[in-house]
């Protein structure tokens, strides 16, 4: 199964996030707001090669993307006006996938740090609420403040 997680920005908060879970200083974080580039694509790549063609599809989100040492070693999907299952009318809902950080860059809180900078970013462009589709990283999402919305059960039975 997967399920899908949400945020309401009135409850979210950029630096408790940060300060409990603090990433190096030599890595920082940015939006891109300027299609894919092939640093990008590599990156991607190395993390998934199955959301390569995500990223160069999907050209209306921007991505945000960590850097250390000049070179991206994370990147997620961000839509700062998505339709999705819990958009209601009044409301903008953001919306964060495709969350990776290089294999040789993991346990450093880079990825937590880069959702919550997302997170931020939709926050300041006014989005009310975040979302974040077919997932099965609960408890790692819940650190940023994301709380279950909605489980999918997924099966198959031969006969």
């Amino acid at each position: 199964g997967c399920l899908d997680m949400m945020l309401c920005m009135e409850d979210f908060s950029y630096n408790s996030i940060t300060e409990k879970y603090p990433c190096s200083p030599d890595v920082n974080f940015k939006i891109c707001e300027n299609g894919y580039t092939a640093e990008l694509i590599a990156a991607v790549n190395e993390v998934e090669p199955k959301w390569v063609r995500n990223y160069i599809s999907d050209r209306k989100s921007s991505i945000a993307i960590a850097v250390a040492d000049n070179n991206i070693v994370g990147f997620a999907a961000v839509d700062f006006n998505a339709r999705t299952i819990v958009t209601y009318e009044g409301a903008k809902t953001g919306l964060i996938g495709y969350v990776g950080v290089l294999p040789s860059m993991r346990g450093k809180h880079i990825g937590i740090n880069l959702v919550a900078f997302a997170t931020e970013q939709l926050r300041q462009r006014g989005c009310t609420e975040a979302f974040i589709e077919y997932t099965s990283l609960e408890s790692w999402y819940s650190r940023a403040g994301y709380e279950e919305y909605l489980w999918f059960w997924l099966g198959e039975k031969n006969i």
